[in-house]
């Protein structure tokens, strides 16, 4: 037995029966039903339901049943593996940080109100995506919001219900998608996940579906005109192709190539125009590309005279505009780890890197040993393999998008990171259970 498979393998997880194992669903189901509110919003389409904060409220339940679920069978209230261990370090970094920060009370209200929420949700996603049919459930709920939302954006740009500039879409009106960058980041997040469920869709229908889903969410990206988001959605395609290449040959590369003309010819009027904006900051009409350009040297100025613990948590737009004397036309830096480092610091933001690499490092590891068994996969390693490498794709998507979003502390990432813990637990029980099976 190779000693890899033999590490980071809990063997009480193996003897614990499978009801333990999955613990109970309450806190499952009010994970469903937070992602459903967090998405869809209906309390922006129903005023009533807004005095009631049914998000916080789903959410509130389900981890309190959670902890005590945990606690009354005696296990621990999450896994620890390296990158968890990083991201609670990360959160605790952000809270000694506060007192020091440049506005301490608007510093405290952003650790509870954007930072603490968004660990929460991770760790509920982390341990009570437990088995494979609640992930697939999870991801098929997300790809149904997903839908929705693409529809939409698509309808309001073929019609010129147009925003931002007169050539924009509005976005939707939830936290995730409240504009057309925010939209086009959820939205490819999705898709990649969806690369994963398509291989493990049982029934034709179920994969013509997903078919049908994904080529709408890419329709989408592209009608937000979200620059950051075709990067993203490039690098999604770029990931999958990489990926059936080695699995079909080069007859996939030779299709993908010659598939590309079309997309090109198909793309709306101005979009090419959009795209050269990229390379060349003048040739955007908005200005948008020179301010997030000036927005940039500003947080690295930041970044230099606080390099320890920044200026305070979302507070680095108050350095903007002392750096400027009140003039800074923008309140953020559109740049993940600029971001980090420039609100929490240098250390912050190793942290931040440190725990991505290691769930990048365990999806590797746990695709590798679950490929061990090629010769005798069950349908529940194959799974494993298909929905890991959606994650995968999805986890390096965030990367190359957080160089283009201000969203360091919102729940774009955490639920991704989620998965991955997920993913990695399920792989290690699956792994013990062939590797215990004569």
């Amino acid at each position: 037995m190779p000693g890899d498979l033999q590490s980071d393998l809990t063997p009480r997880v193996v003897s614990a029966p499978r009801s333990r194992q999955r613990g109970s669903s309450i806190p499952f189901w009010g994970l469903m039903f937070f992602t459903f509110i967090l998405f869809i919003a209906p309390q922006a389409f129903i005023p009533i339901l807004q005095p009631f904060r049914i998000a916080m409220l789903s959410a509130g339940l389900a981890l309190v049943v959670y902890v005590v679920d945990r606690l009354s069978h005696h296990r621990p209230l999450t896994s620890t593996p390296p990158a968890v261990r990083l991201i609670f370090a990360f959160t605790l970094l952000a809270a000694i940080s506060i007192p020091f920060a440049k506005w301490p009370g608007g510093a405290f209200e952003a650790f509870f109100n954007d930072l603490l929420k968004s660990v929460l949700i991770f760790v509920l996603v982390a341990n009570v995506l437990n088995t494979i049919d609640r992930m697939k459930l999870m991801i098929w709920s997300m790809a149904l919001w997903a839908t929705i939302m693409s529809w939409v954006a698509i309808r309001d740009f073929a019609t010129g219900n147009l925003a931002l500039q007169g050539v924009r879409i509005a976005g939707w009106d939830s936290p995730l998608a409240a504009n057309p960058n925010d939209l086009a980041l959820l939205v490819n997040l999705i898709l990649a996940l969806i690369i994963g469920l398509s291989p493990v869709a049982s029934k034709p229908l179920a994969k013509v579906c997903l078919l049908g889903v994904a080529a709408l969410l890419v329709v989408a990206v592209i009608s937000t005109f979200s620059r950051g988001g075709l990067l993203t959605l490039v690098t999604i395609a770029m990931l999958y192709l990489i990926k059936r290449t080695r699995d079909r040959g080069l007859a996939m590369l030779l299709f993908a190539v010659g598939f590309v003309p079309l997309v090109a010819i198909a793309l709306p009027p101005g979009y090419a125009h959009r795209v050269y904006s990229i390379f060349d900051a003048s040739a955007d009409a908005s200005g948008s590309s020179a301010v997030r350009l000036n927005s940039m040297a500003l947080a690295w100025d930041a970044i230099l005279a606080n390099p320890v613990l920044g200026v305070g948590l979302k507070q680095h737009g108050l350095a903007f505009l002392e750096a400027t004397g009140g003039w800074s036309t923008w309140n953020g830096v559109h740049n993940v780890y600029l971001e980090i480092a420039a609100d929490l610091g240098i250390p912050a933001l190793f942290l931040y890197l440190g725990a991505n690499w290691h769930l990048l490092r365990s999806l590797r590891r746990s695709l590798r040993r679950l490929n061990h068994f090629r010769g005798k996969k069950s349908r529940e390693v194959r799974e494993l393999i298909a929905l890991g490498s959606g994650i995968q794709i999805a986890l390096v998507a965030f990367l190359v998008a957080a160089l283009f979003h201000p969203v360091a502390y919102n729940f774009y990432f955490f639920y991704i990171a989620g998965f991955a813990v997920a993913h990695q637990t399920m792989t290690e029980r699956t792994v013990r259970l062939r590797m215990s099976t004569p």
